[in-house]
């Protein structure tokens, strides 16, 4: 049986720390935050992918959240963050 080539985590770069506050927040304000959160770090991203910062040979980038232990991380913060993620289109 042939086993599928996995392709190695190159390199992490924390680009966003946690913030406690923000990820706790609820409703529309917790998913506006998760969002604007999302977009900010995709942006960083893709001005580090442009301007020569990191050299990503497919273009494909895994993005994570970063929680601080004992946060309660909102549904709608993670809503908001998951979906900005997703839905990011790099310029």
């Amino acid at each position: 049986m042939a086993r599928a080539q996995v392709v190695g985590l190159a390199r992490v770069a924390p680009l966003q720390g946690a913030d406690r506050a923000r990820q706790e927040t609820t409703g529309n304000d917790g998913y506006d935050l998760g969002m604007a959160d999302a977009k900010a770090l995709c942006d960083r991203l893709s001005t580090c992918v442009t301007m020569g910062e990191m050299d990503i040979e497919h273009r494909l980038v895994y993005v994570y959240l970063d929680v601080d232990p004992g946060t309660h991380l909102s549904t709608d913060y993670w809503a908001g963050w998951a979906s900005a993620v997703y839905d990011y289109l790099e310029a």
